[in-house]
């Protein structure tokens, strides 16, 4: 109460305006402050801002009912601001740089970022301290694996074989190659959706990576040993039914498995066969990174 006088007070000839960034980190006490501003503040000039991360909202997050809530005020309004499209993380990378960026460096931050501001700065720091352009950095690492490393053993073991199947992975093949029991296959994947690090890809039986930079810090946090068996399996599984995935993307899932399982006699085939069947369906694109 007493916080809410002092601002009325402040407020009173002139505009005060107050921000809170991060509320997906805000602790109890913080929340209730906020709820209390918003419901109880009547007199003077007060902008009350507030941001926080959509993605870090996972469905147990306690900010979530809380949003429901004040979303029913009408002194309230929420802004949703959309992921940067190629151009602006262009402009973005211009500034950070302070140079021109070469048109190969935008295109991978563009597609590993997903649009996400954030991202695209972490993904610069290693251009910038003269790395290797595919690294992550150790804190964007950490930052993305941190969700991950509070889920279930099972839902880690699933998210693990998810990460390497690909950027969408139908839900058959993934239960051929986990081999866990459909119930407990299933409460895994419950698991990793409420905690926003997979999702259900809503026109198809399959699941995907929330961002792929999540998909790529836990491909990364593979053993080799780990990463090869995992492709094998992949491949093992689609060979034995084909049908497990779309006719147009078979071969080019079953070369990629197979080169990534380290095993040239199957690989090279695979491969070949894959480049043909791009190039009948005239993905010429495809079928040079193949």
């Amino acid at each position: 109460e007493l916080t809410v006088r002092l601002l009325e007070r402040l407020a009173a000839d002139r505009t005060v305006v107050l921000v809170l960034e991060d509320l997906h980190w805000a602790d109890t006490s913080t929340r209730h402050l906020f709820t209390y501003l918003l419901r109880t503040l009547r007199r003077g000039r007060i902008v009350v801002v507030a941001s926080y991360r959509a993605d870090d909202i996972h469905r147990r997050h306690p900010l979530r009912p809380l949003l429901a809530e004040l979303d029913r005020l009408r002194t309230l309004r929420r802004i949703e601001l959309p992921r940067f499209t190629r151009a602006e993380v262009h402009r973005q990378l211009t500034g950070i740089l302070a140079a021109e960026p070469d048109p190969g460096l935008v295109e991978e931050v563009f597609e590993r970022s997903d649009g996400n501001a954030f991202f695209v700065e972490e993904l610069v720091v290693p251009h910038e301290a003269g790395c290797a352009p595919g690294k992550l950095s150790d804190s964007l690492r950490d930052l993305l694996l941190v969700r991950f490393e509070a889920l279930p053993e099972d839902a880690q073991r699933v998210v693990r074989i998810a990460a390497e199947g690909g950027s969408t992975v139908e839900y058959g093949l993934l239960a051929a190659v986990a081999r866990l029991a459909e119930d407990d296959l299933i409460e895994a994947l419950r698991a990793a959706v409420g905690a926003n690090i997979l999702l259900a890809v809503p026109d198809g039986d399959g699941y995907r990576s929330r961002h792929s930079l999540v998909r790529e810090a836990v491909s990364d946090d593979l053993l080799p040993g780990e990463r090869s068996r995992l492709n094998r399996r992949y491949a093992e599984a689609l060979e034995a039914d084909p049908a497990l995935v779309r006719a147009d993307e078979r071969a080019t899932r079953l070369a990629t498995y197979w080169y990534h399982a380290h095993d040239p006699a199957k690989a090279l085939p695979a491969v070949l066969r894959a480049s043909v069947a791009t190039r009948e369906r005239h993905a010429y694109a495809e079928q040079l990174r193949l």
